[in-house]
């Protein structure tokens, strides 16, 4: 069994889509690396219900598997052409583009890839700036011998 601190929230929408109208989304989050690792979806109904004590069903979705790991987070330019915005229209398309790039545990948001507001100028060559993360295993802090 793992211990840790983290956080919750309850999603509220100002202008939900169709199919969550009338549902309550919970979020909660490992403090320690910053992912959200599991997301709970109920009516607003049973919500109301449970937070009077009851017991209610739920769907939901559990990422466990970086509950601890430390988040780094990097942004590189990355050459890209005008046409990339076209050739680059699909996530499986821009997924494979930065394959060169993802190293060392290291994932790309593919669709920096076609922000404009990520582009950059350089001398006039086009580059996108495209944000990276991945989840590293905190190091042991080392204790001190008395």
């Amino acid at each position: 069994m793992k211990k840790g601190n983290g956080s919750f929230h309850v999603r509220k929408y100002l202008n939900p889509p169709e199919r969550l109208k009338d549902r309550c989304i919970i979020h909660v989050e490992d403090i320690k690396s910053g992912i959200r690792f599991l997301e709970l979806e109920l009516s607003k109904g049973d919500f109301i219900d449970a937070i009077a004590g009851g017991n209610v069903n739920c769907t939901f979705l559990l990422r466990s598997e970086f509950i601890g790991f430390k988040r780094e987070n990097k942004t590189k330019l990355i050459r890209t052409e005008k046409t990339d915005y076209n050739s680059l229209n699909t996530k499986e398309k821009r997924k494979k583009f930065l394959v060169p790039y993802e190293k060392n545990g290291w994932e790309g948001y593919g669709d920096d890839l076609i922000n404009s507001s990520r582009a950059v100028l350089k001398k006039e060559k086009l580059f996108q700036r495209v944000s990276f993360f991945r989840y590293v295993k905190p190091k042991k802090k080392k204790r001190k011998v008395k």
